[in-house]
């Protein structure tokens, strides 16, 4: 049997939570772990050193930009080299041009991408 994929997800919306479960967890077989805020998901992160992290910038109590610090600057390998997905509807160049200095793996607007294709996108990272 072949090891489930564990992703975590965070999105300030718990609809959208609640869709990406459903999709990577029911139709991708994947393991989905849920967050709504950076201090959440850190420590969720840290906990379960997920295969890739997906997460919009838009979080409550801060933002996908403090939580890819957090990430990058960890000095465990096991946790600052996992993959990490910007899937928002921010698509202001300066929010892109932060997110590659900070050390984003792959920035996915929102508006510009449907659900299923950033699932291809982000399936070819774990791959």
């Amino acid at each position: 049997m072949t090891k489930k994929i564990v992703v975590l997800l965070s999105d300030k919306d718990p609809v959208l939570r609640t869709v990406y479960k459903n999709k990577f967890g029911a139709e991708e077989g994947w393991e989905p772990i849920i967050s709504g805020s950076p201090e959440e998901a850190l420590q969720k992160i840290i906990k379960e050193k997920p295969a890739i992290i997906v997460t919009d910038i838009i979080l409550d109590g801060g933002d996908g930009f403090e939580l890819l610090e957090n990430v990058r600057s960890n000095t465990n390998d096991s946790i600052n080299k996992i993959p990490f997905v910007f899937l928002t509807e921010l698509s202001q160049k300066e929010d892109k041009e932060k997110a590659k200095k900070i050390g984003i793996t792959l920035y996915l607007v929102k508006s510009e991408i449907s659900l299923n294709d950033a699932i291809i996108e982000i399936k070819k990272i774990v791959k």
